[in-house]
């Protein structure tokens, strides 16, 4: 028999909806419609990359490095990244309209404390280092774009950035994306009359600065630990039902195109009554709404049958 993981907690339930008048949490609405992620459908390799452990791994991890070798690997994925977005931040300035001397949004340089020195915060997680920039930043444009040609303005845009920043803190905490360092981003786009000249495209030196420090953090941030640990929430998502059922769909009519079987009342019955394990995955039948959770327990399960077919083969 092969071995089975170990039992695991039950996955958390989704939230729960506001009870009283004045709450209100974002994930209660979203998480019922957005997919579960397929990150164990990717090579090992990639898969690890992006944060993504086995059931098994994740309760077993490694034993990680020595504190010194981490930091200075950590230090040096700050190195890399923000050398990286302050290179091609200065080679698109003149497109973008900025300095070329202004090479890098002060922010980076908080973000990627955040994100190489604490990985597993919940601060850090793409989704907050990367649309807490994109709302701080739209916040500040629009508030100094409506500003700015008010008389007296540059006497008064220390006021406009406090308040770009304030209004950026209240959405950050509304769609559950707070970022410490968003909050200089938006203060900046409000003050700093570099980047008031650039305007609206002062969004897309943001954005595109925040996807490079999170796909570096998932180079950096995979070795001895893990980045990300999640990448939307840390509670289950629902599957969509219909999008299963294609996929599996498509499972099956290549499985008879590559062996040949013509076995329809077999597999029908397997898709309707139970899940199915073999070498190209885990089905799982439509009626069945499996959470992230219990797809990642039973990826595990397939993982270590395999393992063990190797081996006894």
């Amino acid at each position: 028999m092969p071995d089975i993981p170990p039992a695991r907690q039950p996955a958390p339930e989704p939230p729960l909806p506001p009870t009283r008048f004045g709450d209100f949490d974002v994930d209660h609405y979203l998480n019922r419609i957005l997919p579960a992620p397929r990150l164990h459908l990717l090579p090992p390799g990639l898969r690890h990359m992006l944060g993504h452990r086995t059931p098994a791994a994740a309760e077993n991890p490694p034993r990680p490095p020595p504190d010194a070798l981490l930091w200075l690997w950590s230090s040096l994925g700050v190195f890399t990244s923000l050398l990286l977005i302050a290179y091609l931040t200065e080679r698109a300035a003149p497109v973008l309209g900025g300095d070329p001397h202004t090479v890098i949004v002060g922010s980076m340089g908080a973000a990627a404390i955040l994100l190489y020195l604490t990985p597993a915060s919940p601060l850090a997680q793409p989704r907050n280092a990367i649309l807490s920039q994109v709302l701080a930043s739209v916040v500040g444009v629009a508030l100094a774009k409506v500003c700015e040609h008010a008389t007296g303005f540059t006497g008064v845009r220390w006021v406009v950035g406090a308040g770009a920043t304030a209004l950026a803190a209240l959405l950050m905490a509304a769609s559950k994306t707070v970022h410490p360092p968003a909050g200089a981003t938006a203060l900046l786009a409000a003050t700093d009359p570099v980047i008031i000249r650039m305007g609206w495209r002062y969004i897309l030196v943001v954005t595109l600065g925040s996807i490079i420090m999170v796909l570096g953090a998932c180079l950096f941030g995979n070795v001895g630990r893990r980045y990300p640990v999640y990448w939307w929430t840390p509670e289950p998502l629902k599957v969509r039902v219909e999008k299963e059922r294609d996929e599996e769909e498509a499972r099956g009519r290549e499985r008879k195109r590559e062996s040949g079987e013509s076995s329809g009342a077999e597999s029908e019955r397997v898709e309707n009554v139970g899940v199915w394990v073999d070498r190209n995955g885990v089905h799982v039948p439509e009626w069945m709404l499996a959470d992230q959770r219990t797809m990642e327990v039973l990826q595990g399960i397939r993982e270590r049958l395999e393992e063990r077919a190797d081996r006894d083969g």
